[in-house]
């Protein structure tokens, strides 16, 4: 289970990269991150860092509807 934490944190560093260029590409790996992140918290029944995740993976979908509808490049 730890592995998942520094795959998830790997995952977080390189979508800040893509999102800052802007690159969709880094809203969909935002997302695998939270994705990622949801199912350490609860496989560690850390329930606050769950809800943050799963608040966060909401957030992402928000910004890859927009994103793609302001025409944002993957």
């Amino acid at each position: 289970m730890i592995y998942l934490s520094y795959l998830a944190t790997a995952l977080v560093l390189s979508a800040v990269y893509y999102i800052s260029k802007p690159k969709l590409r880094g809203q969909y790996l935002i997302l695998s991150a939270d994705i990622s992140w949801l199912i350490f918290s609860l496989g560690t029944e850390n329930y606050a860092l769950a809800l943050q995740s799963f608040v966060l993976m909401c957030i992402a979908f928000s910004a890859i509807k927009n994103w793609k509808r302001e025409g944002i490049p993957l």
